[in-house]
């Protein structure tokens, strides 16, 4: 432009600042130039093109352990960052925003790139480590029969737990077809059989039927293999260990509570009819029969909301009104003890469990059977506070009694293996039980731990973690094989349960990427995928400042990366020249134009 023109326009449109020197201009240069900016947050475009990456990938593993659909990422997590960025910041969004790919696809790969990270690292630790898998198998409402396995592992000195796959069995649920499976997937990720400790199943005869069930397969390939029946659903066994008097009461509950709750329009009434007798609850709790009691807080609940149930019924159904009114006094203990059932069920259900904790909590509740025998016999119910709170006749407390001696003989024979299960005095407290090892080669090996000052002092935090150090297992290598058996093996299925749970609550069943990304208990190992994909990036940059940029050349450069088929297709997607091509490359896609418009 001509400076007469210039000088014109200054004169006409700033006349105010006509007469200032050339100072005064530069330093408005000056200050428009430091003005900071979003792209100025970043060293370079190539930086915040990575960092762009590095936030896709860990924005769509918070998409995947909230289980939220992956269009969340468009629709609602973008329009949220560019709302903070421009209202709070004050800075223009549009460039950020287009460095942070996130759209369907874009985040279904991410996950399904994490998942084949974290189950890839999981496989290649398993060859080389002993392990302990739990299995259950279970029908979806889809009608698909889904195989869940977990393992628990030792790794830097801690237990680990990790959900080993999930797969659906297409056929039947038999125990071959389950051995089967968990053989196929061994043989792929090439884990050797024999590091297998131990085994936690239910007790369905799929798993444990003597001649074809998944135990016994899996024993003729690992004779020393410890099977363990899930302790939960052992004592879901014998809860259900009912006189005919008891089952019956049981029963008038169960009718009641569905009368009133499968009927929208007599919840609704029996709701205002609680809400206006001042009762501390309105509404009668459900019960599933599944592995895990509930039974406990639906009849306590029940037996709190007695006088209202019996009122709503009084013009409904009086027959069911006057059975319950004469079992009264069976609700209430059995109110009481299928809460203590449902305490130590709670015991059962931890990650950390093992089996000398299992063997505590078990002993000690048959033990306590007993305890509460004498009471209700000696008339104290300190620990059966409804049944206290009712009037009774001695008959009723001698059919309580006999219950109780009933569940005490049916835990000892549901759980002889655990109960009978000897453990070592020296397990516990090896400084203190140096006579009790058994073979002289433990004895010596005992005697050699006890004497080392070092290790001793460690023993101050408590049996599991002094064995766990990685110094125990080298040194004293049969003592650890004796003890690693009580630390790693699962006493349920309790991870496995707890799995078929969060898929319910996703309604239907994931695909495998998002679910193991939603159940694996360790933080997922995104950063190294997404450092892998930042070395695609490298790649092509090195390529750029060749004088022939051409197929052969990316080889050469994926080669040194050993990632060389991923590489080259994600070179050809962003635009590389082929041999026919030599003209050169001039600027690289960036991620999110290609990212959102190639199919997988």
């Amino acid at each position: 432009m001509k400076p007469s023109r210039l000088q014109d326009h200054l004169n006409k449109m700033h006349p105010d600042k006509k007469d200032r020197d050339m100072t005064y201009f530069l330093e408005i240069k000056k200050k428009i130039e430091n003005q900071p900016t979003i792209s100025k947050l970043f060293s370079s475009a190539s930086k915040q093109d990575d960092d762009g990456l590095r936030a896709s990938y860990n924005i769509s593993l918070l998409i995947a352990k909230t289980g939220k659909p992956h269009t969340i990422g468009e629709d609602l997590i973008l329009p949220a960052v560019k709302e903070v960025i421009t209202t709070v910041l004050h800075k223009p969004a549009t460039d950020i925003i287009r460095k942070i790919p996130l759209s369907n696809n874009s985040v279904q790969r991410r996950i399904d790139e994490m998942a084949e990270n974290i189950e890839e690292s999981l496989c290649n630790y398993l060859q080389t480590c002993q392990f302990s898998i739990q299995l259950d198998e279970s029908t979806l409402p889809t009608n698909e029969a889904l195989l869940l396995s977990y393992v628990r592992f030792i790794k830097d000195e801690k237990i680990c737990q990790e959900m080993l796959f999930a797969t659906n069995l297409e056929t039947d649920t038999k125990g071959e077809t389950i051995f089967d499976t968990l053989q196929k997937f061994f043989d792929e990720k090439e884990i050797p059989f024999n590091n297998i400790l131990s085994v936690a199943t239910d007790g369905a005869p799929a798993m444990t039927g003597r001649h074809k069930g998944f135990i016994a397969c899996l024993k003729n390939k690992v004779p020393d293999v410890l099977a363990v029946h899930c302790v939960i659903h052992r004592q879901h066994l014998v809860a259900k260990n009912l006189s005919e008097r008891l089952h019956t009461s049981l029963q008038y509950v169960i009718r009641a509570v569905n009368k009133i709750r499968s009927n929208s329009l007599n919840d609704r009434l029996f709701s205002q009819l609680c809400i206006a007798n001042d009762e501390d609850f309105n509404r009668l709790l459900l019960h599933t029969e599944v592995r895990w009691l509930s039974k406990g807080t639906c009849l306590t609940r029940f037996y709190n909301l007695f006088e209202s149930v019996i009122e709503f019924l009084g013009n409904k159904d009086t027959e069911l009104r006057d059975n319950l009114i004469a079992s009264k006094n069976d609700i209430a203990y059995l109110a009481d003890l299928y809460k203590l059932f449902n305490d130590v069920n709670l015991q059962l259900q931890g990650e950390d469990l093992n089996l000398i904790k299992t063997k505590n909590s078990i002993a000690a509740f048959v033990s306590k059977l007993l305890l509460y025998k004498r009471n209700i016999g000696r008339r104290e119910f300190h620990t059966f506070p409804c049944l206290s709170a009712v009037s009774f006749k001695h008959d009723d407390l001698l059919v309580y009694c006999q219950h109780l001696e009933n569940l005490y003989n049916d835990f000892k024979e549901r759980f002889e293996d655990i109960l009978n299960m000897d453990i070592p005095d020296w397990v516990l407290d090896p400084f203190s039980n140096v006579n009790t090892a058994g073979p002289s080669q433990l004895e010596e090996e005992l005697i050699e731990l006890t004497t080392n000052e070092e290790l001793k002092i460690k023993f101050k935090n408590g049996y599991q973690e002094f064995w766990l150090q990685k110094s125990i297992s080298q040194l004293y290598p049969r003592l650890w094989s004796i003890v690693q058996r009580f630390l790693l093996a699962f006493p349920s299925s309790y991870l496995a349960e707890r799995g078929f749970s969060a898929v319910a609550t996703l309604k239907a069943i994931v695909y495998y990427g998002l679910f193991r990304i939603i159940k694996t208990p360790a933080c997922p190992y995104n950063r190294s995928v997404a450092e892998s994909q930042l070395q695609s990036r490298q790649i092509m940059r090195a390529a750029l400042g060749t004088n022939v940029v051409s197929y052969d050349t990316v080889k050469v450069y994926c080669s040194k990366f050993k990632n060389k088929d991923i590489d080259i297709k994600e070179a050809q997607r962003s635009g590389l020249p082929t041999d026919n091509d030599e003209a050169r490359f001039r600027k690289v896609a960036e991620e999110d134009q290609y990212a959102t418009n190639r199919e997988l």
